[in-house]
């Protein structure tokens, strides 16, 4: 898939990144303050992942409802690890159980392995 990532600007790092096929789309967001492993969550560093199915237009991830204490409260569980991050490139890896998303008609959890990224920033 081909993918599109914005680059950081003031203060902490804030990656947009997205790929889109026939089968369907990958969209990545994470608020990181520089290379490690990040669990999916709504919460300092915000990190969100949604993949949508294009044959059925139904969507597992993206927002994570948050409990208290800041613990998510949905079947989603996850990582993204950034292994790089520098002024021009950004890599590294995701995986995760997604649970299918607010007002999408999907249903059960979407496992999600092996995703890896690997791209220039402009």
């Amino acid at each position: 898939m081909p993918a599109t990532a914005t680059r950081p600007v003031a203060g902490p790092h804030v990656l947009i990144m997205g790929g889109l096929s026939t089968a369907g789309s990958i969209n990545l967001t994470v608020t990181a303050p520089a290379a490690g492993s990040f669990a999916l969550n709504n919460v300092g560093p915000v990190v969100m992942l949604l993949m949508t199915d294009a044959a059925t237009g139904y969507s597992w991830g993206g927002s994570i409802t948050v409990g208290s204490g800041g613990s998510p409260s949905t079947a989603a569980a996850g990582f993204v690890v950034i292994s790089s991050l520098a002024a021009t490139r950004v890599r590294g890896t995701f995986s995760g159980t997604l649970a299918s998303s607010p007002g999408s008609a999907a249903s059960g959890s979407l496992l999600v392995t092996g995703g890896e990224f690997d791209i220039g920033l402009p």
